[in-house]
């Protein structure tokens, strides 16, 4: 069996994701401006040597130039967020490396270790946020290893002043259990983001097949009523015009009478890929039951609706359907005017609809306020293009 495939609008969290891109580049622009402004706070009063002042201003430049290229989506949020990550891991050993070496006194080496317990949560959090629970961890663990192996070994080697055994003692210890405290919360944080993120996918996956007709892949009438009363909310005092076709195969009784079920199932899958097809990528195509298919047009001009769905026809008409051949179909067509509910569209669709198949089937024929509309009040005759 043929599957025709649609573009069903995803019950996706787009917005959701914008918000996070517009959060991330907010937080990678403050951060960025915060290093330029401790930089000139450090330049200003001498408070770092050479090597603190060229980590920061690489920090800044980089933060800065990240929030843009996050901000112009030239990279995803997870790579955002991993690149986070890295640039706070090496910030983090490189002003600890500098500010241990240019340390000259006891004193000096405590005061570079005492930013470090509110500083490493961050690449703790960028970390787990690009990577998950398990990757995460392993970064987040690396670093405080490094951190703790790293500066003890400035110490005992005499590169950098080894600062009082209290002191020392008692930052390594209170470092070293909030730490594992924090990485266990953040390792129970991932696994609940992964766990809601699973939910949340599953619930978009069942909202797309309750609005999914299984058999041609297109919108269900209920999936295809939410669009429309949304396109409708939208376009409430907008010029903005909304066209509804209603299409039915004629004779299709027959088909399934003549070929089998399966047959009409066939024909029915692949109307729904041909109209897929053809329609333009700003309208809705949907199966309002049975034989019957729906198509929402958005922003056509007056007049413009007839003229792409009886394009339609005169393709159906020239298709030769899978194991039955050549059939037709029949078009109303409905625009929906100021004042205008749902309601009154489709019946005007219907209505529209019947006359086609009242005229001789294989015809599209437009609302009667369409007509007046088209031909100046005139009544107009249906339409049926020549072969």
């Amino acid at each position: 069996m043929m599957v025709a495939t649609t573009p069903v609008p995803p019950a996706s969290s787009s917005d959701a994701r914008t918000a996070e891109h517009t959060v991330v580049t907010t937080v990678l622009a403050l951060s960025g401006l915060a290093a330029v402004l401790g930089l000139a706070v450090r330049a200003l009063f001498d408070a770092a040597n050479t090597l603190d002042l060229l980590a920061l201003a690489a920090l800044a430049v980089a933060l800065l130039g990240f929030a843009g290229v996050v901000g112009w989506r030239r990279v995803s949020i997870r790579t955002a967020y991993r690149t986070l990550a890295v640039l706070a891991c090496a910030y983090l050993l490189g002003d600890l490396s500098a500010s241990l070496l240019g340390a000259v006194d006891p004193a000096g080496s405590e005061a570079a270790l005492r930013p470090l317990p509110a500083l490493v949560p961050f690449a703790y959090l960028f970390a787990f946020m690009g990577w998950g629970a398990r990757r995460g961890l392993a970064v987040s663990g690396s670093l405080l290893l490094l951190i703790v192996l790293w500066s003890g070994a400035l110490f005992v080697t005499g590169h950098a002043p080894m600062p009082g055994l209290d002191a020392a003692l008692d930052f390594y210890l209170e470092f070293a259990v909030s730490n594992v405290l924090l990485l266990g919360l953040l390792v129970l944080f991932a696994k609940a983001r992964g766990e809601v993120g699973e939910v949340q996918r599953a619930l978009a996956a069942m909202g797309l097949l309750a609005r999914t007709d299984v058999l041609t892949g297109v919108l269900n009438r209920r999936g295809f009523r939410e669009q429309l009363e949304r396109e409708a909310e939208r376009s409430e005092g907008r010029a903005c015009r909304l066209s509804f076709v209603l299409i039915d195969v004629d004779h299709f009784k027959r088909i399934n009478d003549r070929y089998g079920h399966p047959a009409g199932d066939q024909v029915l899958a692949e109307l729904g890929q041909l109209l897929t097809a053809m329609i333009r990528t700003s309208d809705e195509l949907g199966r309002w039951g049975g034989e019957e298919f729906t198509i929402l047009m958005r922003r056509a001009a007056p007049g413009e609706a007839l003229f792409l769905a009886d394009r339609l026809r005169r393709a159906v008409d020239e298709h030769t359907f899978s194991g039955v051949g050549a059939l037709t179909a029949s078009f109303g067509v409905a625009e929906l005017g100021p004042g205008d509910s749902l309601d009154d569209l489709i019946k005007q669709a219907d209505e529209a609809l019947y006359r086609a198949k009242s005229s001789g089937r294989n015809r599209t024929c437009v609302s009667r306020r369409m007509m007046e509309a088209m031909a100046g009040g005139e009544a107009a005759t249906p339409v049926r293009s020549k072969a």
